[in-house]
C-alpha cells in the first residue's frame, strides 16, 4: 500500500489538505484535534491491520504519519520501521537528524534498488520475514552510501536507521 499527502482522505470533518498536521500541531492545537482525532485513528486502526495481515511491511513514513497510526501489539514483529537521516559531524559530535528532502529522495532511491533487485515481492510469500526484509534494505541502503543501523524496538521489532552524510 502506498500512502500519499497528496491523495487527501475526504470526511465530514474539515482537514488541511496535503499536509499531515502534527507537526504543525505543536503550535496551532486545533490541528491536534484533527490529527489525533477518535474517527480516523479507529478507521486507521480496524483497516491497516487487516491489510498487514501476515506479511512484513517496510513502514518508510515520517514519524508526523506515523503518529495517526501507530503499530501496535503483534503487528511491531511483522512491521519495519526506516529512517533516513542525515549526519553532521564525526563521533561524539555527530549529530543526525531526519531532513524531510534528504529523508524522501534516500527513501525514495531506497524503494527503486530494492524493486530492481526483486527484493520486493507481490502477496503473501512465507519465505520473506522481517529479518530478511530488513537485511534486504540494509544491503541495498549500503550499496546506495548508506549506512544502515539496526536496532531492535518494543517486542523485538526490527528498526532501521539509515545514515548518511550532510
Amino acid at each position: 500500500m502506498v500512502c500519499s499527502s497528496s491523495w487527501t482522505a475526504r470526511s465530514a470533518r474539515s482537514a488541511p489538505t496535503s499536509r499531515c498536521p502534527t507537526t504543525a500541531s505543536r503550535r496551532r492545537p486545533s490541528f491536534l484535534v484533527w490529527a489525533r482525532s477518535p474517527p480516523w485513528r479507529t478507521l486507521l486502526r480496524g483497516y491497516l491491520p487487516l491489510l498487514v495481515a501476515h506479511q512484513p511491511v517496510l513502514d518508510l513514513r515520517s514519524t508526523d504519519y506515523a503518529a495517526m497510526w501507530p503499530v501496535t501489539g503483534p503487528l511491531r514483529r511483522q512491521v519495519v520501521p526506516v529512517r533516513v537521516l542525515t549526519a553532521r559531524g564525526r563521533g561524539r559530535s555527530e549529530v543526525r537528524r531526519a531532513l524531510s528532502y534528504q529523508a524522501k529522495v534516500g527513501k525514495g532511491r531506497l524503494v527503486r534498488a530494492l524493486l530492481e533487485a526483486g527484493a520486493l515481492t507481490q502477496g503473501h510469500d512465507p519465505s520473506v520475514t522481517p529479518g530478511r526484509l530488513a537485511h534486504a534494505v540494509s544491503d541495498a541502503a549500503a550499496e546506495l552510501g548508506y549506512r544502515p543501523e539496526v536496532r531492535r524496538g518494543a517486542a523485538d521489532q526490527v528498526r532501521l536507521d539509515l545514515v548518511g552524510r550532510a
